[in-house]
């Protein structure tokens, strides 16, 4: 099993019959999965900070570790399965793609990605989705809450906080300290007849 990995500016292709078991993209990179290509897991970390995947073939996972703008598209017939793990981080897609953001990142869907979903991976993620397709987009919040981002609309979603296991029960027992024990000085006018 093939493992790829590219330091430089790179343009490259999976030409049909190669499966690559991974793909680490360290710089601006422009990859072609040709049809009948097969590339299990795409990384794209450290200085990469344009990249363009083309998927005709089968891409398995990319994982977003860099603030990247990451383009898909291509004419797979299988979802992409997207993991961003990095704040600022852009993902634009025309192809079906079920993307998962660990961080706050804007996801933009375009003709060619209905069908496509979009989940937070966790309470404190704020997702932005454009979507530019023909039908409406579900995103998932990390409680299993789903918002409808309508076709043509964009929406950032921010998390809902209103999940009632914020215990602030009302601060206000101050237990009455108006009990100032009453100071009735003790009759000292017990002057004895002389």
């Amino acid at each position: 099993d093939a493992n790829i990995v590219l330091d430089k500016k790179a343009t490259l292709s999976v030409k049909e019959g190669v499966t690559l078991e991974s793909l680490t993209v360290n710089a601006n990179a422009n990859i072609t999965v040709a049809e009948g290509a097969s590339v299990a897991k795409v990384t794209i970390a450290k200085k990469a900070s344009e990249v363009n995947l083309v998927a005709d073939g089968s891409v398995g996972n990319v994982i977003l570790d860099s603030k990247a703008t990451l383009s898909v598209s291509g004419d797979t017939k299988k979802a992409v399965a997207i993991t961003s793990n990095a704040e600022g981080a852009s993902i634009n897609s025309s192809i079906k793609t079920d993307v998962t953001l660990n961080a706050d990142a804007s996801v933009s869907l375009s003709k060619g990605a209905e069908g496509s979903s979009v989940k937070a991976g966790n309470e404190s993620v704020t997702p932005t989705v454009d979507n530019k397709t023909d039908s409406s987009v579900t995103v998932t919040d990390s409680t299993g809450k789903d918002t409808t981002v309508e076709s043509g609309k964009s929406e950032t979603i921010t998390p809902d906080t209103n999940t009632g296991d914020d215990n602030s029960s009302g601060g206000g027992t101050s237990n009455g300290g108006g009990s100032s024990s009453g100071g009735s000085s003790s009759g000292g006018s017990s002057s004895t007849g002389g």
